[in-house]
């Protein structure tokens, strides 16, 4: 699996002159370091579709401030590994975050998720 080609091909599919003025596909770096990325599942196939989280190597405390069940102010923590990672649909978006090498791993998690049945 080439996860970036596979990316694109999803990108472009969902490409219908409106949703990508709005919507789209974000990744960036993190200072934990590691990587974030983004994407939108709105007016997709994927909106509506369940996904059970993914975490590795995070406490329940991030997990829980991911998905909104702790309110502000956050504690701040380290991830309990380099090889951390954390997956979760909310909010009409797939987040995905993980260690410095997890790029990958994360863009395989929805990428394989949006191919099931």
């Amino acid at each position: 699996m080439n996860a970036i080609i596979e990316l694109q091909n999803w990108f472009k599919a969902q490409c219908n002159g409106e949703w990508e003025h709005k919507l789209g596909v974000e990744i960036e770096t993190c200072d934990n370091p590691g990587w974030i990325v983004n994407i939108d599942l709105k007016d997709t196939s994927l909106e509506s579709r369940k996904f059970e989280v993914i975490a590795k190597n995070v406490s329940q405390k991030w997990i829980d401030q991911a998905m909104g069940k702790v309110s502000a102010p956050y504690e701040c923590e380290e991830p309990l590994s380099p090889d951390w990672m954390l997956c979760f649909v909310k909010d009409g978006k797939f987040n995905g975050a993980g260690g410095l090498t997890k790029l990958e791993e994360i863009l395989i998690t929805f990428l394989k998720w949006s191919k099931e049945k």
